[in-house]
């Protein structure tokens, strides 16, 4: 079976690139909202997935000229691979929570919330650098930086929450 990939153009990896970040907010928001880091660690882990898969279809379109576009989840870890094994690790590590978080009756542990966070930042942080034209850096329109509000920033896998470092778990 061939895998199936999607030629990818600038377009495609601004707006993948907007989508991991929204993702990526939205899960820091989720856990700064919480009153305690585990109960909200399942919608967290399910957020970090989705920016993780964004911010790695950037990473391939940018490197590779195309990103996986099939529903086997192996596909795009390969094809990740042949970018960076360290990114496809994070990659996998993932997509093995996503039925967990998304789809099981058992709540995400804090460890395994706290890894999510440090995969989706890995991803993230690679998506971002492998875009080499300065304007696709900026923040998107309608981001909340625009709006004039403070927004959560990932940080490594952190919120900066009044000029302290916290990540899910060490609340």
């Amino acid at each position: 079976m061939t895998p199936r990939t999607v030629k990818a153009d600038d377009a495609m990896r601004r707006g993948r690139l907007a989508k991991a970040e929204q993702f990526a907010d939205a899960a820091v928001a989720v856990d700064m909202l919480a009153d305690e880091a585990t109960d909200v660690a399942d919608a967290y882990v399910t957020l970090c997935v989705h920016a993780g898969i964004a911010a790695a279809d950037v990473v391939c379109a940018a490197r590779l000229g195309e990103y996986s576009r099939g529903e086997n989840h192996d596909e795009a870890i390969a094809l990740l691979s042949a970018v960076d094994k360290s990114l496809a690790g994070h990659l996998r590590a993932l997509l093995t929570m996503k039925t967990l978080a998304g789809y099981s009756h058992s709540p995400v542990s804090a460890d395994r919330a706290r890894r999510a966070g440090r995969a989706m930042a890995a991803l993230l942080e690679a998506a971002r650098g492998s875009l080499n034209h300065s304007d696709w850096l900026r923040e998107p329109e309608g981001h909340p930086a625009e709006r004039g509000r403070d927004a959560p920033s990932v940080v490594a896998g952190v919120a900066r929450r009044e000029g302290a470092l916290v990540g899910i778990g060490d609340r």
